[in-house]
């Protein structure tokens, strides 16, 4: 199922997840920490940004932030949550601003995934910048655990790698990637699960949102 602008409005949107085994979303980003808001705004921040209302063009939108997705949203078991060239999402900051610390980076990280795994996704991939694709290919043709895949494809730094517990989601754990071109360009909380669990029996649906013109 998939779900664009100028019609990706938060009902569209929540009936395309509702037992998503897969969800890639293409879309604004809006996280925390921020340069605009001194504490964490649930409502608006770590979730999707969509259109206000249907049919009104690109520019017609609005942040359904985390407490959205844990409260409206339950995903299949064991989904994968594939976040497409997002500011924020991968700790990364908006096109301009000041690159972030690694702590701010990974609380950026740590916090936009905990809506997600709230509504039940098993794990969460961001990436700023690379070619996401890359992910779908590989849930669907190996069967390393999601670990094992977004390791695989930052095998080129593994210097500059960080792992840490997650904060807000106990028990898991979370990556930070530099990747040169920006400061931190991939996440995943993950508990070590086999890919092959996130399709099941590879019919799965895919829910995506709405295209966001400025990627981070």
């Amino acid at each position: 199922m998939k779900v664009y602008s100028p019609d990706a409005t938060w009902a569209a949107a929540k009936a395309a997840l509702q037992g998503a085994n897969i969800v890639v979303y293409m879309g604004h980003g809006n996280g925390f920490p921020s340069p605009y808001t001194p504490t964490l705004m649930p409502d608006r921040q770590d979730g999707l940004g969509l259109n206000a209302v249907a049919g009104q063009g690109d520019s017609n939108a609005t942040y359904y932030g985390e407490s959205y997705l844990e409260s409206s949203v339950r995903l299949a078991p064991n989904a994968v949550v594939i976040l497409a060239h997002l500011c924020y999402a991968s700790g990364n900051s908006e096109p301009g601003m000041p690159a972030p610390t690694l702590a701010v980076a990974e609380e950026r990280i740590d916090n936009f995934a905990a809506g997600f795994l709230a509504a039940g996704a098993r794990a969460v991939i961001a990436d700023a910048h690379a070619d996401t694709s890359w992910y779908l290919d590989q849930l669907f043709t190996t069967h390393q655990s999601v670990d094992q895949l977004f390791r695989s494809e930052a095998v080129e730094r593994p210097a500059t790698r960080s792992r840490f517990a997650s904060t807000r989601t106990p028990g898991l754990t979370d990556y930070a990637d530099p990747d040169g071109s920006a400061p931190f360009s991939g996440l995943l909380p993950f508990d070590g699960r086999a890919a092959d669990a996130a399709h099941g029996r590879r019919h799965g649906r895919r829910a995506g949102g709405c295209r966001g013109r400025h990627a981070a």
